[in-house]
Parts: structure tokens; sequence; C-alpha cells
């Protein structure tokens, strides 16, 4: 069983974009929470920042009374905003900084001990300064998330496909990550298996560099083919027409998460795995859920 190795989540808010409607009853949006919660597959929960005081009471709820663990996605915080952490003009990286500190209590006041956000937009010239400048970012952020004891991570994306972000390809994510760990300690990187082929990465490539600073790793699928329906960073369901990611590369997945040592195997000390599946038009949110956990299982029963 899977579980027994991880915490195992769904990103909530890509499994259910409706969860980001401000019209939203509390009533449904309580009993989209629960389907998930409910559900023993089940331990971990992952949301997007909330404001209305009484979802946040909802999220609360459910959290404390089916015992699941809580994660914070803050990566809205700077895509949605167009905000960006690793800007040369340090009024525009203050911006980010001040919102992703919002973030930071937002996702205190939910009882979250994790909160995970992005880079910013890149440009070829003075890389490295850039990447020193969102150093300078996480340290500030890892430094005022400390006091509230929550560990931060920064998901690494890709670079020139459809987010088109400074973090990036693995081994600028590696010497981003070296240089905020020798400053801080409640730091590492989440990786998701839908960006290895954006980055034209592969698994192994990406968990062996890496495998020392992941901290949360998330699978999903992405279809590459141009003008082919679903093709970005949309996270469609496994055996999407066209897409990359299916059982095979999963069962990849899984074989370098073993070899590289990103799971205890006493189960003792679990790595949390969510999957991150969005429905396309006209598709059923649940009926994607299940796809995905007979995926996954399939997927680690084949190692």
């Amino acid at each position: 069983m899977i579980e027994k190795y991880f915490d195992v989540g769904t990103v909530s808010f890509m499994s259910y974009p409706q969860l980001g409607d401000p019209d939203l009853s509390n009533q449904e949006f309580y009993e989209i929470l629960k389907r998930i919660a409910v559900d023993p597959f089940f331990n971990l929960l992952e949301i997007n920042p909330v404001e209305d005081a009484e979802k946040k009471e909802i999220i609360k709820k459910i959290i404390a009374e089916s015992g699941m663990i809580l994660g914070f996605g803050g990566q809205s915080l700077i895509l949605k905003n167009q905000l960006n952490p690793n800007s040369l003009i340090e009024e525009e990286r203050q911006k980010a900084v001040n919102k992703l500190i919002e973030g930071i209590d937002n996702a205190h006041d939910l009882g979250s001990g994790t909160f995970t956000f992005v880079s910013g937009k890149w440009e070829k010239e003075q890389v490295e300064e850039q990447v020193d400048q969102l150093v300078k970012t996480t340290v500030e952020v890892c430094k005022y998330a400390e006091k509230f004891k929550i560990h931060v991570q920064l998901e690494v994306f890709d670079f020139d496909f459809d987010k088109s972000i400074l973090i990036g390809p693995a081994p600028r994510a590696l010497e981003y990550s070296n240089k905020v760990r020798q400053q801080v300690s409640n730091f590492g990187l989440m990786v998701d298996l839908s960006h290895f082929p954006q980055t034209r990465e592969t698994s192994e490539f990406v968990l062996s560099l890496l495998r020392e600073h992941i901290t949360h790793l998330h699978v999903g699928n992405v279809v590459l083919e141009e003008g082919a329906p679903g093709r970005g960073d949309l996270h469609p369901r496994f055996g999407y027409p066209k897409s990359v990611n299916h059982i095979p590369e999963l069962c990849d997945f899984f074989v370098q998460v073993k070899k590289y040592g990103l799971y205890d195997e006493t189960g003792k000390n679990k790595m949390r795995l969510s999957f991150e599946v969005q429905p396309m038009p006209g598709e059923d949110p649940d009926l994607l859920i299940e796809n995905s956990k007979r995926i996954m299982k399939r997927a680690w029963a084949l190692l």
C-alpha cells in the first residue's frame, strides 16, 4: 500500500477548480473538501490562499475532525498577481516578499505546517543576479515563517514552455537551494513529474540531482504537442489524449524515488506525495480523482 510510505494528498484547488469561485456557497465548499477528507486514501489536503473567514473555519473544522495534514499552496500569490520574487528591481522584489509574508500569515491562521511558492519570470541576461535576488527573497520569507515553525518550499516549474520562470531547470534549482540552505534550515524543494517533460529532464536526472533538497513530491500529466487540446501546464488526467505521462512514466518515477532514498521503507517518516490533476472542459472532478488513485496504485504495485 502506497499510503504506508507517503502522506498521499491531492491539490484540492486543481482537482476542484470551483473551490476558487468567490460565489461558491459555504455548504458547497464544505461538501467538496469533505469528499477528500472522508477518503482513507488521503492523509494530506493541499489548499490555496483563503481569505473568507467562514471558509477558513470550514477548513479548520475538516482538518481537526478528519485528522488530516494541511499543506498551503501559495503559488497563485506570485502567478496570479504577476509578481516577481527574483526581480532585479528591488521595489518589485519587495512587493513579492510582502505578498508572500501575507501568505505565511494565511497558512499559519489555517494551521498549515508548510508553505509553497514559485519563482518569477526571468530574463536570459543576468541569471546569476536573478538567482541571488530569489535567494534573498526566500531567506526573508523563511526567517518570517520560522517563528510559526512553518517549512517553506519552492516548487520547481518550467523555464521556457508555459510558466517560463526562473526555477526552472534542475541544475539551477540545486544552485539556488544550496544558497538558501546555507542561511536557513526550514527550506526545501517540491518537484512535480508533470514538469519534467516540460524542462526536457527525466525523473532519474531530477531526483538524483535534487534528492537531498526535496521535501515534497507531486505527480501529474502534461500535453506537449503544439496545438493539441490541453497543451501547457494544465495538469490533465492520466490517459488524456496526446499527453506524455501514464503508468510507465509514473512507475519509472517511483523506481527513482526508491533508488534515491526519497521515502522511508519503514513507513515511520513519510514523504508528502500529491497528485495535481485538473479537469478539462466537460470532465467530472470526482472521476478524475478515482482515475489518479487507480493509476498511482497500479504504478506503485508494478515496483
